[in-house]
């Protein structure tokens, strides 16, 4: 699956597509190869004025995707390591708040950028899209953030289109053939 395919599926005003637009539709547009955008921008958020400029992104946006980075499955007891943010295909947005180690990455406080995020999040009005939002949504809730309007999830369409493996990594790899890094090289691990 992919940002280009959910965002089709999203439609205008919001709402769990995928009913919308037709599980059948929605199966034959999955079992295509689709091409990733040709041109990609990725930006790491860790000034303030890049912060800023990501949260004019998302406000100009109609959709966003979101995933975490954690340092643990347990949703309840999982700390954030990074957020990430793609207001647009082939654009992305990467926030560390989390990272320890011998390389210390610059990073914002925490407490910033679940601040300034809260709202973007919130807003009813921008439909938001994940990869196992449950998990997501139930980390974000720790931290003081309640999603509205999640309306597609790429775990849930992979479950209901009767995907084998319902991991980011598998669906990246075989429905557009992208060999996604492992957490570990770019976090680290311990």
């Amino acid at each position: 699956m992919r940002l280009i395919l959910v965002k089709e599926l999203v439609p205008e005003g919001g709402g769990f597509g995928m009913s919308e637009y037709g599980l059948e539709q929605a199966t034959e547009l999955s079992r295509d190869k689709i091409e990733p955008p040709p041109q990609r921008a990725y930006h790491i958020v860790n000034t303030t004025s890049a912060l800023d400029e990501l949260l004019n992104r998302l406000s100009a946006a109609k959709s966003f995707a979101f995933d975490l980075e954690t340092t643990s499955l347990n949703a309840m007891s999982a700390q954030l390591v990074g957020i990430s943010l793609s207001p647009a295909p082939g654009e992305a947005y990467y926030i560390p708040v989390g990272h320890v180690g011998l390389e210390q990455v610059k990073q914002l406080p925490l407490e910033q950028v679940i601040d300034r995020l809260k709202s973007p999040l919130e807003d009813t009005n921008l439909a938001k899209l994940a990869h196992n939002g449950k998990y997501d949504m139930t980390v974000l809730s720790e931290y003081g953030i309640t999603v509205n309007n999640l309306a597609f999830d790429t775990m849930l369409a992979a479950y209901l289109l009767g995907e084998s493996s319902l991991g980011l990594k598998a669906l990246a790899f075989n429905k557009l053939g992208i060999e996604m890094t492992p957490i570990t090289a770019l976090i680290g691990s311990g």
